[in-house]
């Protein structure tokens, strides 16, 4: 990642077009400071995560690996550095966050490229772990040997997990990791799958089965919970005083709040970024995955609306921005939702819980500079 793009992604994070106390006033930020401090994230980060990617990505070419690292490791770096903002000082654990993020972004990735082996993988995995929730995968059609390949990002994923987390914050964060995320991603995965290759006439019967399904799935998996759950965990390791996430979770309103507006926003603003290689037609990124703004079907943007608790009276208006594309429109008309979300949070819980809702606006943010894609993350 160049210097350049390093300070373009801080100066548009530190902004706080989300929320206005996300981060301290810009005029404070010392922008070399926290451009060495993300650099030195991104070289940790690099040397973790190559070792790991050819290991679990056989058979990919070097050149694969490296296109695919600096993907991973921009965004990853991204959404642990930023989040965190030098607050932490520790380089190696704040890297270490990024690992886990990167490998949970990594396995949707490779499932939305079509990768059977790595859905194989997870979906074993995830049934061994959480039987009561996943059901037994279907009958195996990729090489049994490379299943067994794809498991290996998965156990590292667990193993960062415990390595970062205490053990009352454990149960929690996994969940958020592989049923929250993965799964969800999993079951989008089938779908889009499922919708590429119906005929055209048949896409207006998917839409009414599955409109419903699809905008639970979506809203959901986008990591904003997760992402804030693992590094919040790193905060707790300095100030055991801060709530657990298992109380966290037990107080509701934070979790419920988190689950609706700002997920539904952080999932427009990734669609949106990532419209064209979601569409599978970019070359090098042989994926597809349903998005709002390439599958805009009425019936599935009334899901997403329903999910993320829009009020009412901001539907029709923001319904005709996404038709039109008008991102600026759009953007503005959601951000609103979940600023008025945020306010009512705030005033109803404890100030003992607000630092959990500080990081995820700091992961809002992030989100919204993500807005640019994938692709162009990969710069």
């Amino acid at each position: 990642m160049s210097n350049g793009k390093v300070r373009e992604l801080i100066l548009s994070t530190w902004r706080n077009k989300v929320l206005p106390d996300s981060y301290p006033p810009l005029e404070r930020l010392d922008v070399p400071s926290m451009q060495a401090y993300i650099g030195a994230v991104y070289a940790h980060l690099l040397t973790t995560l190559r070792p790991v990617l050819r290991r679990w990505m056989v058979p990919a070419s070097e050149a694969q690996i490296e296109s695919w690292l600096r993907q991973l490791v921009n965004k990853s770096t991204v959404f642990c550095a930023m989040v965190t903002a030098g607050e932490i000082e520790s380089v190696a654990e704040v890297a270490e966050a990024g690992v886990s993020i990167a490998l949970v972004y990594w396995t949707d990735h490779a499932m939305d490229r079509g990768d059977r082996a790595m859905e194989e993988a997870l979906h074993r995995y995830l049934h061994r772990h959480w039987p009561a929730i996943v059901e037994p995968a279907p009958a195996p059609s990729a090489p049994p040997a490379l299943v067994r390949t794809r498991t290996y990002g998965l156990e590292r994923l667990r193993s960062v997990i415990e390595q970062l987390t205490a053990e009352e914050d454990r149960p929690f964060v996994m969940r958020e990791a592989f049923i929250e995320t993965l799964w969800r991603e999993m079951e989008v995965a089938r779908l889009s799958r499922r919708y590429r290759e119906m005929e055209e006439e048949e896409r207006a019967l998917f839409w009414a089965r599955h409109a419903d399904e699809l905008a639970r799935h979506t809203v959901r998996m986008n990591g904003l919970i997760y992402v804030t759950s693992v590094i919040y965990a790193l905060y707790r390791r300095r100030d055991p005083r801060l709530p657990s996430l298992a109380a966290i979770e037990e107080a509701r309103r934070p979790i419920e709040m988190l689950s609706r507006q700002p997920s539904l926003a952080i999932r427009l603003f990734d669609d949106w970024g990532d419209r064209l290689t979601d569409e599978g037609k970019v070359a090098g990124w042989d994926l597809f995955s349903i998005n709002l703004f390439n599958q805009p079907h009425p019936r599935y943007l009334e899901a997403l609306l329903e999910v993320g608790d829009i009020d009412g009276r901001s539907r029709p208006p923001l319904m005709e921005a996404l038709r039109r594309r008008d991102v600026e429109m759009f953007s503005e008309i959601i951000l609103q939702e979940v600023r008025r979300a945020y306010r009512a949070c705030y005033r109803a819980l404890p100030d003992a819980l607000h630092p959990f809702l500080r990081l995820s606006q700091r992961v809002m943010e992030a989100g919204y500079a993500n807005i640019v894609g994938d692709l162009a993350m990969s710069d």
